[in-house]
């Protein structure tokens, strides 16, 4: 997928995420439906751009900036191979959202989620975890050498979470003692953020409270959710520094944020 928008190819940029974004979310999605249909292995032969300054199809397809520094196509590609390169396809589970299970060494399952569209488009998934204690979330992070993980209390073995159009792969672990299951704290991604942002980390089952505050303290919105992941649209407020309360009715946690063009 090209950067430059004359290319017939063109990644685009869809809310907070710029091309360069799209491309990578296009990338990795493009790779997994691959591993799905069977094929083992995957070769990306254009890691600089080939003209750049001429646009066209394939001319701004490289994984790599003229420093040489990682593009996030890159940043991603290096993140799922590290960690998930010697799974294997197992099965779909659901089509939108994708929910597809790898498996390693048929004992490690592990899940990737996400939404198949290209406008930005959200949606709550439950995955079962097979009585799992706590699942451990993997988000493919730009500008990282590594992927942001959190941990999260399952409820009851599952987990919901709000799925978005970038992959996010999820493995469920199992302790000898549940209730000693310690949550990563909550998490703000991206921070800062334009237009979505997910509030990450919230207790699953439980009524979750959450919301935006300006600096001065102003409620500007409420959203309330039962998931461990949840989703606001911040595309409406104007950029500068905010705060998001969260309230499960036994803790109250707040966070900044910066909202940006």
């Amino acid at each position: 997928y090209d950067i430059n928008q004359g290319s017939p190819n063109k990644a685009i940029a869809i809310g907070n995420k710029s091309a360069l974004i799209t491309q990578a979310d296009w990338i990795l999605r493009t790779s997994l439906l691959y591993a799905r249909n069977g094929v083992q292995r995957l070769f990306f032969y254009q890691l600089h751009d080939d003209t750049p300054d001429f646009g066209g199809l394939y001319a701004t397809s490289g994984l790599i900036n003229e420093n040489h520094t990682r593009r996030p196509a890159a940043d991603f590609i290096r993140q799922v191979v590290q960690k998930f390169a010697q799974y294997s396809f197992k099965q779909s589970v659901s089509s939108d959202p994708v929910v597809d299970q790898y498996v390693l060494n048929d004992t490690s399952l592990m899940h990737v989620v996400y939404v198949p569209d290209e406008v930005g488009r959200t949606a709550n998934c439950t995955i079962d975890l097979n009585n799992a204690d706590s699942a451990i979330i993997y988000i493919p992070t730009v500008g990282s050498d590594s992927m942001t993980v959190m941990k999260l209390k399952t409820n009851q073995g599952a987990i919901t979470i709000n799925a978005t159009e970038t992959p996010v792969f999820v493995v469920g672990k199992r302790v000898r003692n549940a209730a000693a299951v310690v949550t990563d704290s909550i998490k703000l991604f991206p921070n800062p953020a334009n237009s979505l942002l997910q509030i990450i980390g919230l207790t699953a089952g439980k009524t979750n409270e959450i919301y935006l505050l300006s600096a001065e303290g102003k409620m500007l919105k409420k959203g309330i959710s039962n998931n461990a992941i949840y989703a606001m649209n911040i595309a409406d407020i104007a950029p500068g520094v905010y705060f998001i309360k969260i309230n499960n009715g036994t803790n109250l946690n707040g966070i900044r944020f910066i909202k940006t063009r």
